[in-house]
């Protein structure tokens, strides 16, 4: 009976942070928002600013896949983002309207057609 209590003693409390800052990285330090984000100034300003940043979703998609979807393909100039359309029916339509080939275009939300398991799973 001695192990379970020796393992219960290591497990911390709970809502207790594990990671103890002290010195200039203290929550209290005076000097805290100059060492965690060295391009402020002055801490008193920074507080009074908004930090909520959003990303719009074409940024995002530069970000992470390297597409630039607000660049046209054939000049170069600055596109501007009008709509995003989810729909699959809408989307078919405005496809079909443009004339794009179905076949280069792989359909994006069909599933794949439901499969039973492996015959080998059920042989003896």
């Amino acid at each position: 009976m001695e192990k379970p209590a020796r393992l219960a003693a290591l497990i911390p409390p709970p809502r207790l942070n594990l990671t103890r800052y002290h010195g200039v990285f203290a929550s209290n330090s005076k000097l805290r928002p100059f060492i965690t984000n060295p391009k402020r100034k002055n801490a008193r300003s920074s507080k009074k600013q908004n930090h909520s940043f959003r990303m719009s979703w074409a940024e995002r998609l530069k970000r992470v896949f390297n597409i630039d979807i607000e660049v046209c393909n054939k000049c170069g100039g600055k596109v501007k983002i009008i709509a995003c359309i989810k729909d699959p029916l809408i989307i078919d339509k405005v496809l079909t309207h443009l004339g794009l080939n179905e076949e280069i275009i792989p359909p994006v939300f069909q599933l794949p057609e439901a499969q039973g398991p492996p015959s080998e799973c059920f042989s003896s």
